[in-house]
């Protein structure tokens, strides 16, 4: 038996196109071209290191105006306050003013002044006294001789200089007699031992010299001196005030100390 044919579709007739009359699609409408949006940066958060004594810094963040940083009270202690004894320390050392110059001098006039009032009394206590006759306030060739020569002797006698102790073993003898002679070695006895091992210069100058009274021979002498003591091996230095009461006589035209007593 023969299968039966299978029937062709028949295909539809072509429609013809005139040119000109086809209708052109519609443009697709534009895609719009995507944006490329700025990169936002995200909020970053700067913290300063501490700082001690400083305000922290503000927090910086984009597109924000920087806030006026403020100041926070300070966690660290309080530094301790300095005791007298530093900040004296510390201070620096003042200058002595221009005008106290003057008032010293001033003071230094009102003492040699009143000195010289203290001798004037003193003289005539002593003449009211004994009933004798004082030369040193009517004669003022002889005080002015005694007051010469005692200047001189004192200033030679009562200094020393390491480097030549002999001098003033020499001065020793010519300028002292009687028991002046012994009252002297034992003052200077001492001296003398420590001057060559710790090079002592002892350089003795009079300020006042007040003859309190003068009879025949003998006067009786107040002085005021300052002895400056410098040890040359370790460079210190001192000044020392001097009052001594001394007893002269004259021999051979010359006044001598004979007694010496410190006052």
């Amino acid at each position: 038996m023969t299968p039966p044919r299978r029937s062709r579709p028949t295909p539809a007739p072509r429609r013809r196109h005139v040119a000109g009359t086809r209708k052109r699609p519609d443009p697709a409408p534009a895609r719009p071209e995507p944006v490329a949006e700025e990169p936002v940066a995200e909020e970053t958060e700067v913290v300063a290191p501490p700082v001690i004594d400083s305000a922290p810094r503000p927090r910086a963040k984009h597109a924000e105006p920087e806030p006026e940083p403020t100041a926070e009270p300070d966690a660290s202690p309080d530094p301790e306050p300095e005791s007298e004894a530093e900040a004296e320390s510390e201070a620096p050392a003042e200058e002595r003013p221009w005008w106290q110059l003057p008032a010293l001098l001033t003071a230094v006039a009102v003492v040699f002044a009143a000195l010289a009032v203290w001798f004037a009394a003193q003289a005539a206590t002593e003449r009211a006294e004994s009933g004798v006759d004082n030369r040193a306030l009517v004669d003022t060739g002889v005080t002015t001789e005694v007051a010469g020569q005692i200047t001189t002797a004192v200033q030679s006698v009562f200094s020393l200089d390491y480097a030549d102790m002999g001098k003033a073993e020499r001065v020793a003898k010519d300028v002292l007699t009687g028991k002046a002679v012994e009252q002297y070695d034992t003052l200077f006895a001492e001296v003398r031992k420590l001057a060559p091992e710790q090079k002592i210069v002892l350089t003795t100058t009079t300020r006042q010299v007040g003859v309190k009274s003068i009879e025949g021979d003998r006067a009786l002498v107040l002085v005021f001196a300052d002895q400056h003591v410098e040890r040359t091996a370790d460079g210190r230095r001192e000044d020392v005030p001097v009052q001594v009461t001394l007893t002269t006589e004259r021999a051979d035209g010359r006044w001598r100390i004979s007694d010496i007593v410190l006052r």
